[in-house]
């Protein structure tokens, strides 16, 4: 830019000032390519932002044009055609991403309102999609009661959804709804009953699937009547604390009282179970915005923590989901890895 607007103020006159300025920029083009081929660029999700990688581009191009028209010799068609070309190229790869970007709805789109305690709505999602799960492979176990194999995949659906709600009431009981019962007295009465309720519905789930892992097939109908009602009976009551409880999260408590609620809660669990609990988390959330937006609480809430978050879905997820949350969460991937944020 201090070279083309020089040129302009100097009548297209190339001096020891314009040349010295011009060496620079070039210089600082070889910088940046060394920062781009080693991944420094393009880590973050696509947005308009990144059109300003553009204006740059379409200046370094003029001002080597410029030098091309006074200096005619084969070094400075060579830098010129190669700023034509890369300028070219860093164009249709902006074009590219903003018509891919508008079909898919990505941008010009305003971002959802959230908070660090949003990732305990999320984690409703969660169970909500591993119950479907759960009722659907019952479903199919009627009818084939002999499929030993869907009877080990349901038992493991099971035991990791129990696992989650456990760790989910414990810790609404023994951190989030201290908060709510400091600004409103009795605002968890309902909630809390329904905790207890559901203790002991699923210790009565939990023996009734205990049978069907010794081999006790006769009970599967009536397990999958049982879970049927367990599972109106849960979503009415995370039904109920969002549209009662979460509103208290979110016009009475700060970000920053959010943010040390969360952080009580990624510490109440034990890491043994955060490696199973995370990538259930993630399996059972179909949406990617909500994968996505969960990470983004812990991040908010514990950024120190999210390096072990990343271990953790490395070893349990699929490989391409893994990359797919990298994309958009960097602070997952491993400290002396290609697109790693340090937070230290």
């Amino acid at each position: 830019v201090i070279t083309s607007a020089y040129l302009s103020l100097n009548n297209n006159v190339w001096d020891n000032f314009s040349l010295i300025t011009f060496y620079i920029t070039l210089a600082m083009c070889g910088v940046l390519a060394m920062l781009f081929f080693h991944g420094y660029f393009g880590r973050n999700k696509f947005d308009m932002t990144y059109w300003g990688f553009g204006f740059p581009a379409d200046v370094i191009a003029l001002v080597c044009c410029q030098y091309m028209n006074i200096h005619q010799w084969g070094v400075a068609y060579a830098i010129a055609t190669t700023a034509m070309v890369l300028l070219s190229g860093i164009q249709l790869i902006l074009f590219a991403h903003t018509i891919m970007g508008l079909i898919s709805r990505t941008i010009f789109v305003p971002d959802d309102k959230w908070a660090p305690l949003s990732f305990t709505k999320i984690y409703h999602y969660a169970l909500r999609e591993s119950l479907t799960k759960v009722s659907t492979n019952l479903q199919k176990l009627n009818n084939d009661k002999n499929n030993q194999k869907l009877v080990d995949e349901t038992l493991g659906l099971w035991q990791d959804f129990a696992m989650a709600l456990e760790e989910h009431m414990k810790s609404e009981e023994e951190v989030y709804f201290h908060p709510l019962r400091e600004l409103f007295p009795g605002s968890t009465v309902t909630a809390d009953e329904e905790h207890d309720h559901d203790a002991i519905e699923l210790q009565n789930m939990n023996a009734s699937f205990a049978a069907l892992a010794k081999g006790n097939m006769s009970g599967v109908d009536t397990l999958q009547k049982n879970i049927a009602g367990f599972c109106s009976a849960l979503v009415k009551h995370m039904d109920g604390e969002e549209f009662h409880l979460s509103f208290i999260g979110r016009k009475h408590i700060n970000i920053e009282w959010q943010r040390s609620i969360l952080r009580d809660i990624f510490l109440l669990t034990d890491s043994h179970k955060w490696n199973r609990l995370l990538p259930f988390l993630m399996n059972n959330l179909y949406m990617h915005g909500r994968r996505v937006r969960m990470l983004q609480c812990l991040r908010w809430a514990t950024p120190e923590r999210m390096e072990q978050v990343g271990r953790i879905l490395q070893r349990n997820l699929d490989p391409v989901l893994y990359d797919r949350l990298c994309v958009d969460v960097p602070e997952i991937i491993h400290r002396h890895h290609q697109g790693a944020v340090k937070y230290w």
